[in-house]
């Protein structure tokens, strides 16, 4: 209270500046460029999640496509937290389905052993399934199983004529 006195009682001998255009400039090449960015980042952070949230709308509505982009999300970290337990959850419910892009994924997590052990047998397994419902990069990984005896006895023929029916597929 003392000091609040005394600095009331001081007379200043010139008058404090409230406006400097110098740091006023400054400030506005700093902050205008910033704060650009930042509302594109925020504009495109919610366009990302309305998308991924209308996947999982049809995706609880039991849409196999949107399962599978789902999960792919989920796979990569695209607008939510990469989660492999949630990719191998929306992978499981679209092959249920039989959707072909989804039993090619869940084949590579199979085969790589993501969000789920290691497993070469079941993933040439969802190969087949994904490549007889024509889905040509599915016939490419079981050519790939083929050829290198992978979950499957090798068979190098059946390689050839898999990747041949996956070029004329594309």
């Amino acid at each position: 209270l003392a000091l609040f006195r005394t600095l009331s009682r001081m007379e200043a001998e010139e008058r404090p500046r409230l406006f400097s255009r110098r740091i006023l400039v400054n400030l506005v090449k700093i902050a205008l460029p910033s704060t650009l960015q930042q509302c594109f980042v925020s504009v495109g952070n919610i366009m990302i999640q309305s998308i991924i949230n209308g996947f999982g709308t049809s995706a609880i509505a039991g849409y196999a496509a949107a399962m599978c982009n789902l999960a792919v999300c989920y796979l990569n970290g695209i607008g939510v937290e990469k989660d492999l337990t949630q990719t191998v959850l929306w992978l499981e419910r679209a092959a249920e389905q039989d959707f072909p892009r989804a039993l090619g994924i869940l084949g590579d997590c199979c085969r790589e052993g993501l969000g789920m052990p290691q497993d070469l047998a079941r993933a040439a397994a969802l190969y087949q399934r994904a490549a007889d419902r024509n889905y040509p990069p599915a016939m490419c990984n079981l050519g790939l199983c083929y050829e290198n005896g992978d979950g499957v006895d090798a068979d190098p023929v059946k390689a050839a004529h898999l990747y041949r029916q996956a070029a004329d597929n594309d």
